[in-house]
């Protein structure tokens, strides 16, 4: 569960915020405006009477409200690359073949056939075969046992 809410917060980070906290408070008011204008205006009788009881518009401003409107998608996807722009890249690199989970079921395959007599090298390539990977994705595997942070 740490891992998972750290990861949040990393996220959060990323986009300018302090911690997870803020993060889901900032969320949870956003979501909490655009819901309650939702139930107020769920069909179009009430958006029709929340239109006739808000302020009176100029025509100017119904004019650039029709125009936006019709154009929101438009203008959406403008912003977009600007937003985007402002989240750095994800990290790059080739992913893995094997999982934290493979690669511990790696080891133990290799240590039962190490245990039935067979040598290490050998018991690699069967591993290697067995999986359809290469011999040294599993010897690597098989170097980094006792390293890595397994489940």
């Amino acid at each position: 569960m740490d891992r998972i809410l750290d990861a949040a917060d990393t996220g959060f980070q990323i986009i300018g915020l302090k911690n997870f906290e803020e993060g889901v408070n900032r969320a949870y008011r956003v979501s909490k405006r655009i819901l309650d204008l939702l139930s107020k205006v769920n069909n179009r009788d009430a958006a029709k009477r929340a239109l006739m009881e808000g302020p009176e518009i100029s025509p100017e401003q119904l004019e650039g409200v029709l125009s936006f409107l019709q154009s929101v998608a438009y203008r959406i996807r403008e912003m977009l690359p600007e937003l985007v722009k402002s989240i750095p890249h994800e990290p790059g690199g080739r992913p893995r073949s094997l999982t934290e989970i493979q690669k511990k079921q790696v080891c133990t395959e290799i240590a039962s056939w190490y245990g039935q007599g067979v040598r290490v090298g050998m018991a690699i390539k069967r591993v290697a075969q067995k999986i359809g990977v290469s011999e040294r994705t599993v010897r690597r595997a098989w170097r980094e046992r006792g390293t890595s942070n397994r489940l």
